[in-house]
């Protein structure tokens, strides 16, 4: 199945493309490949959305702090798919997703180690912000919220919380803004 070609790879490109790297050089090229990581960006924002509004997991502290680099790589993989010619800017943002991403992985680790009380949380862990105009709301505010802590695991994918999940899935794109980063330079 798999073929030494005439350079001594391990893989020739026909056997790698039997099983199914076509499509992964297709998605790793621009600007599909900065298009891809937009919609993955807005579909996991979405999905963060839908696990707070319809499944009411409310997220704490450090939960909202990971949704950021999801916003701000989406802006940057979308600055590369315009802006053309694809040269050395969309070097330069291409390079800042896989940052961002590897912030994300940063985030979700430290919240991985906060849930299996490795370490303290941040101080923003232990409540979240009141917000009235009047002592009356302030006092109704106080006696209703049940703000959820960083160290509480409220959802979970066998055996794995959502911020587990989420550094999986922060790894996952910043290895793939690698190979479209290495796709492009060798195109470029």
């Amino acid at each position: 199945m798999f073929e030494a070609s005439k350079k001594g790879a391990f893989f020739s490109y026909t056997s790698l493309r039997r099983l199914g790297f076509a499509t992964l050089n297709w998605a790793s090229s621009m600007p599909e490949g900065a298009w891809l990581l937009v919609g993955v960006n807005v579909i996991s924002l979405v999905f963060a959305f839908f696990m707070q509004e319809v499944v009411d997991v409310f997220p704490c502290a450090l939960c909202l702090w990971e949704r950021y680099p999801f916003v701000v790589a989406a802006f940057l993989a979308f600055a590369a798919a315009l802006w053309k010619p694809y040269k050395k800017q969309t070097t330069l943002l291409l390079s800042l997703c896989v940052v961002t991403y590897l912030v994300s992985v940063g985030l979700g680790f430290f919240h991985s180690g906060v849930e299996l009380l490795w370490w303290e949380g941040t101080p923003s862990c232990d409540s979240t912000p009141l917000s009235g105009a009047s002592p009356e709301e302030l006092r109704a505010a106080l006696l209703e919220a049940q703000p959820p802590r960083c160290d509480d695991v409220t959802w979970s994918l066998f055996g794995l919380s959502l911020a587990n999940l989420n550094t999986l899935f922060s790894l996952g794109l910043a290895l793939f803004s690698v190979l479209i980063l290495r796709q492009h330079i060798k195109t470029r």
